[in-house]
């Protein structure tokens, strides 16, 4: 019978670097608040996935410039007066965090946005975060509560929502992303107990990264995502996106494993991703 035969390590490994692939959920988060920035953001530790091609594919039909400098880098040319209606239907494949972040975002840009997605996408529903939007006067059309959907983008009204805190996470985080560039502050009222609350507070700590502020009122179960003042071109910011934590577990392993030294860079225990715990 085949197998796989595993050879101990003759002597523990010492002071070895270990380079682990980006968030896909930091990466395309800082997609959307770069995208959003008035000026030029540098992201670097970018991870390369299917996700975050749709993600980028769909900000640059958008009007965003994205160039890429390095193996994991990218330059973002951002600001909401940058966006513009597509040529064209936006096909996001099978991405969950780029059509719910993308849904919200569209609403910023001036005309009618389409996303579409695989046969896989056509299934996955996403009602809670349509009729938050609707609820706050933002025309979405998507008739059977799973994607394509259509967002008539150009007005992004503040006002309050109120969203099922055990569907998906990802539709706080997709209002938190793009609501302080709303006319108003944007309440969001959580029916029930917030089910992943580690990703929505790893999107409002980085909301804050990029010029945002999105509070959280525990004893009224409720977040507001602040009207972001000021649209006044910044300097050049560097964003350096964390590796992915579940990737780094194995080289972590390894070391406690063998009794060796293992660096993994940028990844340290102040990390938002909740997948850090397997240190502990």
């Amino acid at each position: 019978m085949p197998g796989l035969d595993v050879v101990p390590l003759p002597a523990p490994l010492r002071d070895v670097t270990w380079q682990v692939p980006g968030s896909k959920s930091i990466t395309n988060r800082a997609l959307i608040l770069a995208a959003l920035r008035d000026g030029t953001t540098v992201l670097k530790g970018v991870l390369h996935s299917d996700d975050t091609k749709h993600m980028r594919n769909a900000l640059t039909a958008m009007g965003i410039s994205i160039e890429q400098t390095g193996p994991t880098e990218l330059v973002v040319k951002g600001g909401v007066s940058k966006l513009k209606k597509p040529e064209k239907e936006i096909f996001i494949g099978n991405s969950g965090t780029s059509v719910r972040f993308l849904t919200a975002f569209c609403a910023l840009v001036p005309g009618d946005v389409t996303l579409v997605g695989d046969e896989h996408m056509s299934v996955r529903p996403i009602a809670d975060l349509v009729g938050a939007l609707t609820q706050i006067g933002i025309q979405v059309d998507c008739p059977t509560g799973c994607p394509p959907i259509t967002i008539k983008g150009g007005k992004f009204p503040g006002g309050k929502v109120t969203m099922d805190g055990k569907k998906s996470s990802q539709y706080f985080s997709a209002l938190m992303l793009s609501g302080g560039h709303a006319t108003g502050d944007i309440e969001i009222q959580v029916e029930g107990k917030l089910v992943s609350l580690p990703y929505v507070t790893m999107t409002m700590k980085m909301v804050e990264c990029f010029g945002g502020r999105v509070t959280h009122n525990a004893e009224k179960n409720s977040f507001i995502v602040h009207k972001i003042q000021s649209a006044v071109e910044s300097a050049e910011k560097t964003y350096v996106i964390e590796p992915d934590a579940s990737s780094a577990s194995y080289p972590f392993a390894m070391a406690a494993a063998t009794g060796s030294s293992i660096t993994v860079p940028y990844l340290t225990r102040s990390s938002m991703q909740c997948d850090f715990g397997f240190v502990d």
